[in-house]
């Protein structure tokens, strides 16, 4: 009965582990909606701040989504490429400004502090610095 079980386990875990890359995509609403929950859990923002942060989410999400559909028909040149990356980082910018104006001194020092952490794990995920190999075989030292 122990194996059975087990087994069971084990089938269920790869079953929803297949899965896992056939996600469904989320409109920029849904992720704006959900993304402002989690400020709203995390920043403990009031029913005013929850609705300004997913207006300007939505926004944001929808913007970058057409921006990746239109990266995929275009040709990708050097020069194309800084003026996506460029683009991206004005964009980043102007967010975090506005995000300023949303949230509070206290509420708007957590969130740099949570997005400091995510960009930290993001850089040690990275497969370019495994093997202590780094982007294009550049070495530091």
């Amino acid at each position: 009965m122990k194996h059975l079980i087990a087994a069971s386990a084990l089938l269920a875990t790869l079953t929803l582990s297949a899965q896992k890359g056939e996600r469904q995509q989320l409109s920029p609403e849904q992720r704006a909606t959900l993304k402002s929950k989690e400020m709203a859990l995390h920043l403990d923002l009031s029913e005013n701040q929850q609705q300004q942060v997913a207006r300007l989410l939505e926004a944001e999400f929808a913007e970058a989504r057409k921006i990746r559909e239109s990266q995929k028909a275009s040709d990708k040149s050097e020069i194309d490429r800084f003026e996506r990356r460029n683009a991206q980082l004005n964009r980043q910018l102007a967010l975090k400004a506005e995000l300023k104006n949303i949230l509070n001194d206290e509420q708007y020092e957590r969130w740099q502090k949570h997005q400091h952490r995510k960009m930290a794990q993001r850089r040690n995920r990275s497969p370019h610095k495994r093997d202590g190999h780094h982007r294009r075989g550049q070495h530091r030292g």
